[in-house]
């Protein structure tokens, strides 16, 4: 049954991850009144290769809706969605936009035989000046090349290449259209020029025909059809708003809004984010920029790609237990070991880097270590690199220290890291109220877009007064302090 229509305006943000897809709904308050998750999984048919049933983001979005509906408080009704997406995954389409193969995602690393192709043919740069990323071994370019080196029936009978935001706002409204910021990091739009690039397509050799409509963040491209409406529960009037890349969600949801402002996003990857008005300079800068989900002003990123995943591997190769230790007591014995006067390391990555026993990831090293440390010494030595490499990347990416560092994702969950990343830096942090700052970024776009929130630094402001700020504690934490010394200085 379609929801019924109530007096107070409500907005929905979905968030189509690459492992969760998630929903939020805020009130024109900005506070959130309803939310689900439901987790998404992933395929891996081979080494390098990472793929996902492209049917399942509309299927669990639809769940993840409807859940969070049963929350909604009564009197309320939703008057627009917007999507925080993935980007840099791909997925051929027929003719009536069904999906020919599983989606090929963003992480995925089985292009480099293409990359070297591409590279010798293109003008050293011209991907990264055009679409704001450099080459890598995966993204929608080299994925359509690949596919077309590989699969070439595949590659002829597919009719549109689409990438999930244009999947599933044609779902969502019937318009087969797609975002400024996912057209960068698929490495086949001219970003600052807002077009697709015609030398790109050449090169992946398809059509301007086979991909979508290309708009700003925040366009209204329509309202439900009648099969989504009835499917997630909502009424056909129910405005679907173009939203962005999760990043650039995520820095909205979290208050990193205007230009100046920078966060420091934890999850699989540690993504440092800084705002600007200023394209010219990004694009001398060599870092990833994307243009925000906020009009004329533009996003920079420099990720630590593997940065969640070295505690994760720690708690499966060093611990000596039956079963995985809780992170609460990771915390605990973590928090004595700060009180270590050692000079311990942990490099996330290094030109000492070796791939040792236990499989330590490639790239990473641990420096100083001797047989007086315990795997919970190491656990600490992991939890200080990964923030003391998150915060030398904020200070190439901002050409100095911020006053303020928004901190987001599922290192906030810890009382230790967000005071290891305080103390280190020497500046306050600010913990946002809603931790699912993608999907609250989109329901806030949402709201933009049809006329509310329309003072952004009101918002922004508004956003920071409801975190949590942790402050430094360098006297507490001395040891960390010097141990960030020792740490910039290897890396200058």
């Amino acid at each position: 049954m379609a929801q019924t229509v109530k007096n107070e305006k409500c907005f929905l943000g979905i968030d189509v991850g690459t492992t969760t897809i998630k929903a939020v709904l805020c009130d024109r308050d900005a506070r959130v009144l309803a939310q689900a998750n439901r987790h998404c999984p992933t395929i891996s048919p081979d080494l390098g290769r990472h793929e996902q049933e492209a049917r399942l983001w509309q299927l669990y979005t639809v769940d993840v809706v409807r859940s969070a509906l049963k929350d909604l408080p009564s009197g309320y009704s939703v008057a627009a969605l917007s999507l925080s997406t993935q980007g840099g995954t791909m997925v051929p389409l027929d003719a009536d936009f069904r999906p020919l193969q599983n989606a090929v995602l963003w992480k995925d690393v089985s292009c480099t035989e293409d990359r070297m192709a591409i590279e010798a043919i293109l003008p050293q740069g011209y991907i990264y000046q055009q679409t704001g990323w450099g080459p890598n071994r995966g993204l929608n370019l080299l994925q359509i090349m690949r596919l077309c080196r590989e699969n070439p029936d595949l590659f002829k009978a597919t009719h549109y290449f689409a990438s999930v935001p244009d999947y599933m706002n044609y779902y969502l409204c019937g318009r087969f259209a797609a975002d400024h910021s996912n057209a960068g990091i698929n490495q086949l739009g001219d970003v600052v020029n807002k077009v697709w690039d015609e030398k790109l397509l050449q090169q992946a050799g398809i059509t301007v025909e086979q991909l979508p409509e290309l708009v700003d963040s925040g366009t209204v491209l329509g309202t439900l059809t009648p099969q989504a409406a009835g499917d997630l529960g909502l009424s056909t009037d129910v405005l679907v708003v173009a939203g962005g890349h999760d990043q650039n969600c995520v820095a909205l949801g979290s208050g990193t809004i205007l230009p100046g402002s920078t966060s420091i996003g934890s999850g699989t990857a540690w993504v440092v984010l800084a705002v600007t008005e200023d394209q010219e300079r990004l694009s001398r800068s060599g870092f990833s920029f994307s243009r925000h989900v906020i009009d004329d002003t533009w996003t920079s990123m420099i990720s630590l790609s593997t940065g969640g995943t070295y505690l994760e591997w720690w708690r499966n190769h060093l611990v000596a237990a039956s079963e995985l230790p809780p992170f609460d007591l990771i915390d605990a014995q973590v928090e004595v070991s700060l009180d270590l006067a050692d000079e311990l390391l942990f490099v996330p990555s290094s030109p000492y880097s070796f791939t040792g026993a236990h499989n330590l990831p490639q790239g990473a090293t641990f420096l100083g270590l001797d047989e007086k440390h315990q795997a919970y010494d190491l656990a600490r030595a992991i939890m200080e690199g990964v923030a003391f490499q998150a915060l030398l990347n904020l200070k190439r990416l901002n050409n100095g220290w911020p006053e303020r560092i928004t901190f987001t994702g599922g290192a906030t969950k810890s009382p230790i890291w967000p005071d290891i990343v305080a103390a280190a830096a020497d500046r306050p942090l600010i913990l946002p109220e809603v931790k699912d700052s993608g999907a609250y970024g989109a329901a806030l776009l949402a709201g933009i877009s049809t006329g509310y929130f329309s003072d952004l630094k009101e918002l922004s402001d508004m956003l920071a007064e409801r975190g949590t700020i942790i402050e430094p504690q360098p006297y507490r934490l001395t040891n960390t302090v010097r141990r960030f010394a020792l740490y910039k200085d290897i890396n200058d």
